[in-house]
């Protein structure tokens, strides 16, 4: 019985900080627009393979953009997207993405 509430109160004091580091885990907007202006190679780097990432996850993301569409015609679409929209930088990293290849390559009617 004690064991029990050992448990109990290492999983109280355990779990309030768990959810913070799982939504840690997700790309803001802001950390999107931080790492896409980065001056330096590891920066870009992780702007680049994060909206590679976004369209390998979905490749629907897409939308109509030409099959010879290069990579970095994607991740310039994100980082003008994130120029013209500050305030789309309180949305998550993905969505950015998403609106902002839909700008980039939006669909005829």
């Amino acid at each position: 019985m004690k064991a029990l509430r050992e448990i109990a109160l290492a999983l109280a004091l355990i779990l309030p900080t768990a959810g913070s580091a799982v939504a840690d885990a997700f790309m803001s907007g802001h950390k999107l627009h931080e790492r896409c202006q980065s001056p330096d190679m590891v920066g870009q780097a992780m702007c680049l393979g994060y909206a590679l990432g976004v369209v390998d996850g979905d490749a629907s993301v897409l939308g109509c953009a030409p099959p010879t569409v290069e990579v970095f015609e994607i991740v310039d679409a994100v980082k003008l997207h994130l120029k013209r929209y500050p305030s789309d930088r309180d949305f998550p990293g993905q969505l950015i993405v998403r609106l902002a290849l839909r700008e980039a390559w939006p669909c005829g009617n």
